[in-house]
């Protein structure tokens, strides 16, 4: 799966934000950190549904997205 977050006011990528990986027990299974271009990656999933969770995103809260889900072989990717 490959996320970026992305600053809509200037349309950059935002680095150094908290990803987490979140599975369909509510588990937090995985937890990156956005690179310099806003990306990151989680790599090897099982298929499923799971939800990414951006922590600190303006030091006040975390923005979250569900219903991702891994088909087999596949990659998934999310624009925030």
């Amino acid at each position: 799966m490959s996320p970026e977050c992305t600053d809509p006011a200037h349309g950059r990528g935002v680095p150094g934000i908290a990803a987490r990986l979140i599975d369909q027990d509510g588990n937090g299974i995985r937890l990156v950190e956005t690179n310099a271009n806003g990306e990151f990656f989680f790599g090897a999933l099982p298929v499923g549904g799971y939800e990414i969770e951006l922590q600190n995103v303006d030091a006040r809260r975390a923005i979250t997205t569900q219903g991702v889900f891994v088909f087999g072989g596949s990659t998934a990717s999310v624009v925030f």
